[in-house]
């Protein structure tokens, strides 16, 4: 604690993740500026030049001289999943999402995440900023969870469980099973693709006709929320095309999915928005109802015309005063 005035730089908590800025930024706010500016606007192909001094190891295992030298470094502010993720928001002013972690409930968990991250960036490098991003990473994650080993081989990693999900109908559609030609005003490929993406499956003819090539299989989607909500409207139109005959059984190890998620639908069978729940240091309750991010954000953001409370260190006496005071007087004892 700093009693009394304190300069700028003292409030600034600089945290380089480490990357070595190039010459220019002297300052700890000029640090931290840029820091700010690289990770807001950062792609998979940003990079930072700077100069550096020849390594240790180099001078020893190649005899190299102790020279300045140029370098460029890709700029990796991704997140390192090393903790499992909470609550999520994102914000209005600088377009990023935020979340809330808590610990996993194992070691291999997290081994898990991270392989299935590496995997998911390999062939399509891209930054998770939006909501966007995280939902398809997460979606990613709970479709290889919810497969068996034998299952995940080709699951696809942008919307690998709605492909899956289309995959397996078209596959039906051929095959005439999950009475999928039983609709009479369904009849054609052109029609039936129609139907599902008016479910939420995005699906085209070609994709119908490219069904054949696949055999049917039972339980071959992973049960995702957006897999769920897609079956519920493919129901009515088709009442044999079911979770139970679709979906695979496999339980899930783990999941990036947030535990709650303000101002959106759980979309579940069964399910709905979250059942509200209290923030520490906040004297309300955000209640299970249809909430803006707007109204949401004002529980946590104080208004403009809050002014800080200033800190100042009390004298022994003056605590010993406060405690008194605050102290509720007892009741009397009684014989």
């Amino acid at each position: 604690m700093t009693e009394g005035e304190v300069d700028s730089p003292a409030n600034v908590v600089l945290a380089k993740g480490g990357i070595r800025l190039p010459a220019g930024f002297d300052s700890v706010p000029e640090q931290n500026q840029e820091i700010l500016r690289l990770f807001f606007s950062r792609t998979p192909d940003t990079r930072i030049e700077f100069e550096s001094l020849t390594g240790i190891r180099d001078i020893i295992e190649s005899d190299a001289d102790l020279v300045r030298k140029a370098m460029s470094r890709r700029v990796n502010m991704e997140y390192d999943w090393k903790r499992k993720p909470d609550l999520l928001f994102d914000h209005r002013d600088y377009k990023h999402c935020a979340f809330s972690t808590k610990p996993w409930d194992t070691v291999e968990q997290f081994q898990m995440v991270r392989g299935l991250f590496e995997k998911y960036l390999e062939t399509n490098p891209h930054c998770i900023k939006s909501i966007g991003d995280f939902d398809s990473f997460s979606i990613y994650v709970d479709a290889n969870m919810q497969m068996p080993d034998d299952q995940r081989r080709y699951l696809k990693k942008r919307s690998g469980d709605l492909k899956r999900l289309r995959m397996a109908l078209c596959s039906a559609w051929h095959e005439s099973k999950l009475g999928v030609r039983s609709n009479p005003t369904i009849t054609s490929a052109q029609e039936f693709s129609e139907a599902l993406s008016a479910c939420d499956v995005p699906c085209s003819r070609a994709d119908v006709e490219n069904g054949r090539k696949k055999n049917f299989v039972l339980n071959s989607v992973p049960p995702t929320e957006g897999v769920m909500a897609a079956i519920m409207q493919l129901h009515l139109l088709f009442p044999e095309v079911d979770a139970e005959r679709l979906c695979s059984m496999h339980v899930a190890s783990l999941s990036v999915s947030p535990s709650r998620r303000p101002g959106n639908e759980i979309r579940r069978v069964g399910g709905a928005y979250y059942s509200g729940y209290q923030i520490p240091g906040i004297d309300r309750r955000i209640m299970p109802v249809l909430q803006s991010s707007a109204d949401i954000k004002k529980a946590f953001v104080h208004p403009e015309t809050y002014i800080e409370p200033s800190l100042k260190w009390l004298t022994r006496e003056e605590y010993l005063q406060f405690e008194h005071d605050e102290m509720p007087e007892l009741p009397p004892v009684s014989d």
